[in-house]
């Protein structure tokens, strides 16, 4: 083989592989909406460290995941090794349907 044969295989193999890349990034970025097939009305209940998001008939789980996360803040903040500068937000679903429905975890495989 020759060496522009070589060069131009090359670059033919590094240009279609970069095209195909930056076309399955788009893919991953966008056009992965969900339906969401009821409104959720969000309520929250504050304290310290934290501000936790809840639904429907989730104030039951929030007062509990606020309770627990409020006695182990200081073991989370040390395991992280990272200390807040704002409130973090926490958003309880009251089921897996419920979850579906967000954008969160999109991405992910």
């Amino acid at each position: 083989m020759s060496k522009f044969f070589k060069s131009i295989s090359l670059f033919l193999f590094i240009f279609i592989h970069m095209e195909v890349i930056s076309q399955s990034s788009i893919y991953n970025e966008y056009g992965k909406n969900r339906i969401q097939f009821k409104i959720f009305e969000w309520k929250y209940l504050s304290s310290e460290n934290f501000n936790i998001y809840y639904h429907d008939n989730g104030k039951i789980y929030a007062e509990i995941a606020i309770k627990e996360l409020e006695n182990n803040f200081n073991f989370i903040t040390n395991f992280i090794g990272h200390y807040p500068n704002s409130k973090t937000k926490i958003f309880i679903f009251n089921s897996a349907a419920d979850l579906n429905q967000s954008n969160l975890g999109i991405n992910e495989k």
